[in-house]
């Protein structure tokens, strides 16, 4: 079934005033949540579908109101890295508008996702007259640092196993069951820093455990509390 798009504008986007990612009107103005409500376009993007390109000089500020997006570089050999998965409530593009330079890294759909842009200019202008905006994704930007090193720090005293057990109820929902990111098993193995061998052999396992189903390259999540619980019993603080 196709997701549906999001009915919403900037002044009713839950995200943007209170997501734990974003939260980039919060506390804005009404001129400028204005300012950017008027020019922002939002489109459902199809999996495989690119936000921006390695090499590309940044135009716009995305926001992602739903779906997994994946931010990946590719070296001059042609092997490509996954540097992180962002999802709802999470925006990139800034660093790119700030620098005026190419953009090092790519962006492409993972899971259908609906993403809010806006123009450049238009939100570089909106940042000079409302400070708060610019604050607001300032400390996002902090956050999501912030979190991306609690993350590298905690799976380094993980066994394989209960890096992959992270890394799932990272990119799954709460509920029961639920379905992963698409993902394939050399891009889990980039993310977890193990190898594909031993990604297939943990998650293998984990489905004959009944803590996931394996739908071809899909993953669903069927015991959340069981990975919970693996994850637990191997961290070492």
């Amino acid at each position: 079934m196709k997701p549906k798009e999001p009915q919403q504008n900037c002044h009713s986007c839950r995200l943007c005033y209170t997501g734990q990612q974003a939260q980039l009107l919060k506390g804005a103005s009404l001129a400028g949540v204005d300012a950017l409500e008027r020019a922002r376009t939002g489109r459902l993007y199809p999996v495989g579908a690119m936000l921006y390109h390695q090499g590309s000089c940044g135009d716009a500020l995305f926001c992602v109101s739903s779906g997994r997006i994946k931010i990946y570089r590719t070296d001059p050999t042609g092997r490509t890295q996954i540097l992180r998965i962002i999802g709802p409530g999470s925006f990139l593009g800034f660093r790119r508008l700030l620098s005026q330079r190419p953009s090092s890294n790519a962006a492409q759909v993972v899971s259908s996702a609906f993403v809010c842009q806006i123009p450049g200019p238009v939100l570089l202008a909106t940042l000079a007259g409302d400070p708060q905006i610019a604050w607001n994704i300032l400390s996002s930007q902090a956050r999501a640092l912030e979190e991306t090193e609690s993350q590298l720090l905690k799976r380094l005293g993980l066994s394989c196993a209960a890096r992959v057990a992270s890394l799932l109820l990272e990119l799954s929902d709460t509920s029961t069951p639920a379905m992963v990111a698409p993902l394939s098993r050399q891009e889990i193995a980039q993310l977890t820093g193990t190898s594909i061998e031993s990604v297939s052999r943990v998650i293998q396992e984990m489905a004959r455990q009944r803590s996931l189903q394996l739908h071809g390259r899909s993953i669903v999540v069927t015991n959340r509390q069981a990975l919970e619980e693996l994850i637990e019993r191997e961290y070492r603080p």
